[in-house]
C-alpha cells in the first residue's frame, strides 16, 4: 500500500533529476557542442591554408639537392633488391609485401620532392646495375639497416621539407630494420 502512484505508461516522466545531473547533462552538451565548433573552425583554417598561393620563396629553385636525387637512387636499388628476394618463409613475405609497399610510397615522395625543381636533376644512378641478387633475411635486414643510416645522414645534410622527409624515411627504414630482426 505504500507504493507510489505512477503516471500513465506514455505520460513524461518527471524530472526529478538532482541540480548536479542536470548541469552534467549541459556540460556533456556545452562539450559536444564545443567540439564540434573547434573542428569547425580547424575545417576551416585547412580550407583556407588550402586555398591560399603558395608565395614564391617557399618554390625551389635550380636543381634538386644531390642528396634527394642521391635517395631516389637508392630507393630504387632497394626496390630491386626487394623484388629479386622471394622471402622464404609466409612471415616474411608477408613482411616484404608491406615494406615493398612502404618503399613504394617512399619511392613516390622521392620522386615528388625532386619533381618540384624547375630545372633537372643531375643523374646519381649508377650507369650499369645489372642484375640484383635476392636476399637472405639477414641481407634484408641490413640493407635496411644501411637505407635507413644512409637516408639520415642525408637528412642532416638538407633542410626545411627535404630533411622531414628523409628523416621520415629513415625512422621508416629502421623499423623495416626489426622486422627482419
Amino acid at each position: 500500500m505504500n507504493e507510489p502512484v505512477r503516471g500513465p505508461a506514455h505520460a513524461a516522466p518527471e524530472d526529478h533529476a538532482a541540480p548536479e545531473d542536470h548541469a552534467a547533462g549541459v556540460s556533456r552538451r556545452s562539450v559536444l557542442l564545443g567540439g564540434a565548433f573547434v573542428l569547425a573552425a580547424a575545417g576551416g583554417g585547412v580550407a583556407v591554408g588550402a586555398l591560399r598561393p603558395v608565395a614564391s620563396p617557399d618554390k625551389p629553385t635550380g636543381r634538386p639537392p644531390v642528396e634527394l636525387v642521391a635517395a631516389l637512387t637508392a630507393e630504387n636499388v632497394l626496390l630491386a633488391a626487394i623484388d629479386s628476394t622471394t622471402g622464404g618463409s609466409p612471415a616474411v613475405r608477408v613482411a616484404l609485401r608491406q615494406v615493398r609497399a612502404d618503399h613504394l610510397a617512399h619511392r613516390t615522395a622521392l620522386q615528388a620532392a625532386v619533381d618540384s625543381y624547375p630545372e633537372p636533376a643531375v643523374s646519381t644512378s649508377p650507369s650499369g646495375t645489372g642484375a640484383v641478387a635476392a636476399l637472405t633475411v639477414s641481407g634484408l635486414r641490413s640493407a635496411e639497416q644501411q637505407a635507413a643510416a644512409r637516408a639520415g645522414t642525408r637528412a642532416g645534410r638538407l633542410r626545411g621539407r627535404e630533411a622531414a622527409l628523409l628523416a621520415s624515411i629513415a625512422a621508416s627504414e629502421a623499423t623495416h630494420a626489426v622486422l627482419f630482426g
